[in-house]
């Protein structure tokens, strides 16, 4: 949630799927400023993850950015997703949301099979032209599925270190060398 003020009119809370109007356009308006940011902590059995991909590591604009949130609800060590959300920038000409991969997957296990789901509907929620500005189609399309992998990874991953469920990697279809996926570069 975005909180602007203006001098005249006060406060108000803006939603972040909301605020983002188009390329470098906002709902800020002429005499409003960005008073603060506001990101709630996670719950138990809750993950998120940010993602960029940019030419180089260091001092560049991102060709495709992703944040990723995910709660899960665990039962008979079964994880099954209760929520999941899904924001991608790069794709579209500002930052877009994917509420129909997000509803495919809510109420699914977090199994291989509802990762196969969310890569055959991300393309649904990202629809690109071939003659997009900047171009790179078909590349910008398969880092977005590499972002959905690794975030796929991390949660299972995480699910099994905090003892939420047991064997979560392997009961997920991963094995040894599919791990370093969810790994961070420093």
């Amino acid at each position: 949630t975005f909180e602007v003020e203006s001098l005249d009119r006060g406060a108000r809370r803006v939603a972040a799927k909301d605020f983002f109007k188009g390329y470098r356009s906002t709902d800020l308006k002429p005499d409003e400023v960005l008073r603060c940011v506001a990101l709630p902590l996670t719950a138990k059995g809750e993950y998120v993850r940010e993602f960029k991909q940019s030419h180089r590591r260091e001092d560049d604009i991102a060709i495709v950015t992703a944040g990723m949130r995910a709660k899960f609800d665990v039962v008979d060590n079964v994880p099954t997703v209760a929520e999941i959300s899904f924001g991608f920038g790069g794709m579209s000409f500002k930052t877009v949301s994917c509420p129909k991969t997000s509803a495919a997957l809510t109420g699914k296990p977090w199994t291989d099979e509802t990762l196969k789901l969310a890569l055959a509907t991300l393309p649904e929620d990202l629809p690109m032209s071939p003659d997009v500005p900047g171009g790179m189609c078909e590349f910008r399309r398969s880092l977005a599925n590499s972002f959905m992998f690794k975030f796929y990874v991390d949660c299972c991953r995480r699910l099994e270190a905090d003892g939420l469920v047991r064997d979560a990697v392997a009961a997920a279809g991963l094995d040894a060398g599919d791990l370093s996926a969810a790994d961070r570069f420093h």
